[in-house]
């Protein structure tokens, strides 16, 4: 009969990259379509990842690379054309990674080993790792929504940056006055012609709002909306559109009612087959139930990045309290990370006449 020193290191072979890339990392969740969206579609491409930290460069929608000789903005213009000043902004976002660990604990090996056999033992491992799997899946996911840890401490480890932060527009001083270490404060102007500009307080890296009360001008406010953001990324609309279930039904009462014609949704080669029955300016929109009530959120895969700084993986094996226990660790680390908040965006809808 095996020893549990022995059984670990046969379980080392569930450390093999192989094995992890078939069983945790290519492994898709078709009912956590914001995952899908971040781990499989983000297209960002980062800048000499290492270490604890990532730097980015920002996009600001524009770049203008005229300026005069001891001109102080930054070679950069916002979307109204509008310097950056450089002391305001900088060209980089940067901020820290951060890590995941699910512990694997497996006793009595032996006896289970002397009643099930070698091949009912591993059946037993592929089910802890599998539960182990789900649990720290289900922990980023939820993290993809909320507000976490934005700043490291000596207290609190920084954690999964969240689309939740990334897409608070406006907040309140002392709530959450920067995002990637840039301040964002102010309420966001569209307007061209405001004296004060962007530039002022950083409104570039707000995201794209827009609100509509009732269905009245539901549909055009949403058409409105998706027009703004891709003016704020170069072009680019947004990939899809999240609401959850009771949002999706204003719109599907509001086709039926015949109050808006919906087009349905057309997937091409390079798009997720979303289970999206209908798109707005050729954007799928797609139900997540963790999206706030009479929410939109508007994401372009261009902008963001799920980055991988420690892949998934699992640690060796090791037998532990007089070899009658073995032990690993599921491990991850890093971060979600964007270049430009302006191209991903936020929807209020309020009920009403």
């Amino acid at each position: 009969m095996a020893t549990a020193y022995e059984l670990a290191s046969t379980f080392n072979a569930y450390t093999d990259p192989k094995w992890i890339k078939k069983n945790i990392t290519d492994l898709r969740f078709t009912n956590r379509p914001l995952w899908e969206a971040a781990a499989t579609k983000g297209t960002l491409k980062l800048e000499s990842p290492s270490g604890h930290e990532w730097r980015v460069r920002l996009a600001y929608g524009k770049t203008d690379n005229t300026k005069p000789f001891n001109d102080d903005t930054d070679l950069l213009t916002d979307k109204n054309g509008q310097p950056i000043k450089r002391q305001e902004s900088g060209t980089y976002a940067k901020g820290q990674y951060c890590y995941y660990s699910n512990a694997i604990i497996l006793g009595m090996i032996e006896d289970e080993l002397e009643q099930k056999g070698d091949t009912q033992l591993e059946s037993i491992v592929d089910d802890e790792v599998g539960k182990v799997r789900d649990d720290m899946y289900n922990t980023m996911y939820q993290s993809l929504f909320g507000t976490g840890v934005l700043t490291q401490s000596s207290t609190q480890l920084k954690t999964l940056t969240s689309f939740g932060d990334m897409l608070r527009s406006g907040v309140a001083s002392g709530t959450m006055d920067t995002y990637e270490g840039i301040d964002r404060s102010g309420v966001f102007s569209d307007d061209p012609a405001d004296s004060q500009g962007p530039w002022t307080t950083n409104q570039w890296w707000m995201p794209t709002v827009g609100a509509a009360t009732g269905t009245t001008d539901l549909i055009w406010e949403l058409k409105q909306w998706i027009k703004h953001a891709k003016d704020r990324n170069k072009g680019v609309k947004f990939s899809v559109i999240f609401a959850n279930e009771d949002m999706l039904k204003v719109l599907n009462d509001m086709q039926q009612a015949k109050m808006a014609i919906l087009m349905p949704w057309k997937p091409t080669d390079m798009d997720i087959v979303w289970g999206a029955e209908f798109a707005i300016n050729g954007v799928p929109v797609v139900q997540d139930d963790s999206i706030p009530d009479n929410t939109f959120w508007g994401l372009a895969f261009n902008t963001f990045k799920l980055a991988d700084i420690m892949p998934f993986h699992l640690s060796p094996w090791e037998a532990q309290q007089h070899y009658t226990k073995i032990y690993s660790t599921l491990q991850w680390g890093g971060q979600l990370i964007s270049d430009n908040v302006g191209g991903n965006g936020v929807f209020t809808y309020t009920p009403g006449a």
